[in-house]
């Protein structure tokens, strides 16, 4: 596992065919890690080996684990809209929308990110339930869950970036910038000063008004370049698989 998430957090880069890692006194559940070898076998398969020792009944035993993993391809994401909600959007007083607003649009989570929610959670790096309000760090991958009804609350001077995934509503009074995809499954209220460089997705059901209100200082910026530079290299968007374990 130590060793997949290294690769699936991008901390290792494999330039060649192969790539050794060796390591001293590195102690894992009952044994140690000796090395770590990541051979290319296809432009999209991945055999590693884990070299480990342990201590068994007084005698060093060897072993070596090895597993296949394929890697998913990126997903090349088409956004073209700064606001994109399933209900209608209101925007009021001196709020500004710079890009598109596409209404009464449904966004597909699979369509945009390439995988479904349950691995989108799996895969955050930040992950809260219920949180207090203006909760950080909110970088990367971050997952909110939030009780029926309830809201993640921005009340004061707060930043973010990356993709921010709330399961439950939004509602911004406060100060705020972030810098990525931003996905609230319920509805979203800002009053704020709240500056969005990105694009901002506002999800509905039937149990869901699913409504966008912007008002107050607030600015939504279509920002292609920041989701190309800051979305399309997290890992989530290159996913590695187990195909074989040994």
């Amino acid at each position: 596992n130590f060793a997949i998430k290294k690769l699936r957090n991008t901390e290792v880069s494999i330039t060649d065919s192969l790539l050794k890692l060796s390591y001293t006194n590195f102690d894992i559940g009952n044994g140690s890690i000796d090395s770590l070898i990541y051979r290319k076998v296809t432009s999209n398969e991945i055999l590693l080996k884990a070299y480990v020792h342990a201590n068994v009944a007084g005698e060093t035993a060897t072993e070596v684990k090895s597993t296949t993993l394929y890697q998913q391809p990126s997903n090349q994401i088409n956004l073209s809209s700064a606001i994109t909600a399933a209900g209608s959007v209101t925007v009021q007083g001196s709020a500004e929308v710079n890009g598109d607003i596409s209404e009464n649009t449904p966004p597909d989570f699979e369509e945009i990110f390439g995988i479904d929610k349950q691995h989108a959670k799996d895969y955050a790096n930040n992950y809260y339930v219920d949180p207090a309000n203006n909760i950080t760090p909110v970088a990367d991958i971050t997952w909110i869950d939030l009780e029926e009804n309830s809201s993640f609350i921005i009340s004061s001077n707060w930043e973010g970036s990356g993709i921010l995934i709330v399961n439950g509503n939004l509602n911004v009074s406060g100060n705020m910038y972030f810098q990525g995809i931003v996905w609230i499954m319920g509805n979203v209220r800002i009053s704020g000063n709240a500056n969005f460089d990105g694009a901002l997705f506002v999800e509905s059901t039937i149990e869901i008004d699913g409504d966008a209100t912007l008002t107050g200082n607030c600015e939504v910026n279509f920002d292609s370049n920041v989701l190309s530079e800051d979305i399309y290299n997290m890992p989530v968007f290159s996913s590695y698989y187990i195909t074989n374990w040994n």
